[in-house]
């Protein structure tokens, strides 16, 4: 009997499903498509650890060295090139130095919760994500914020980054997780804190404007209705033969 990898369904799945239902089938389910680690991801992983889980941890679990294991490398901590580590610290540090940083730990957002929720969904059994920060304001508005590192910090040239990453549809996600699990929240303010990943490392926090997330809204839902109606082999694209010809 088939064994899916995951039996959550997360906001990186639904945009691999975007994609395509057969790139998210072995990507997510199989494992056939590979995660692959490159130094823009590393950097990342290394950045979010430092700003939403403290110094202390990022310097506990990313370790610089001169020459990195890829062989075998270290199961208790991630090693990481001199510079590519003093590249992580700089950006990272340039946001901790912000207003808006000490706002979200003067405030106690909450960091890097793990929500799973149980949903029946075709072959899968919840929804679940990760959001940066997250805090229910006394007037019942919910703050989501989004770390995110971009080569284009000025809103002109960063918004063709949140149509092209679907930064949108995380948000949004995060939101409806958080609304299943507190009902009392009245609305959502879709916020990304965005740090320029190059010299001279600006950072700017952006909203999401509202009037975009009806639409991205119908959108998650007409996929989760397209996989809850999915058995595994539908997933699988159907044998090439002389009688499934499309025109295009």
């Amino acid at each position: 009997m088939f064994q899916p990898k995951t039996k959550n369904i997360s906001p990186s799945l639904l945009k691999s499903y975007l994609i395509d239902p057969f790139y998210m089938y072995q990507k997510h389910l199989t494992g056939e498509i590979k995660w692959k680690s490159t130094t823009s991801l590393l950097i990342g992983s290394a950045i979010d650890c430092y700003l939403t889980e403290g110094f202390e941890k990022f310097v506990k679990l990313y370790r610089p060295v001169a020459r990195r294991d890829l062989k075998n490398p270290p199961t208790e901590y991630t090693e990481m090139t001199q510079s590519d580590f003093d590249k992580a610290k700089f950006i990272a540090g340039a946001v901790a130095g912000t207003k808006a940083y000490k706002y979200i730990i003067d405030n106690k957002f909450i960091a890097q919760h793990h929500i799973v929720v149980p949903y029946k969904c075709g072959i899968f059994e919840n929804l679940s994500g990760i959001p940066d920060w997250y805090k229910i304001n006394e007037n019942g508005i919910c703050d989501i914020i989004d770390l995110k590192s971009t080569k284009a910090i000025l809103s002109d040239k960063f918004i063709y980054e949140v149509k092209e990453y679907n930064y949108r549809m995380s948000q949004y996600y995060y939101g409806k997780l958080l609304k299943m699990i507190f009902p009392e929240i009245k609305g959502f303010r879709y916020l990304i804190l965005a740090v320029e990943n190059t010299e001279p490392n600006r950072v700017r926090m952006y909203e999401l404007n509202p009037s975009e997330m009806f639409g991205v809204s119908m959108e998650v839902d007409r996929i989760l209705d397209e996989i809850s109606r999915l058995k595994v082999e539908d997933y699988k694209p159907a044998n090439v033969d002389m009688n499934n010809i499309e025109v295009i």
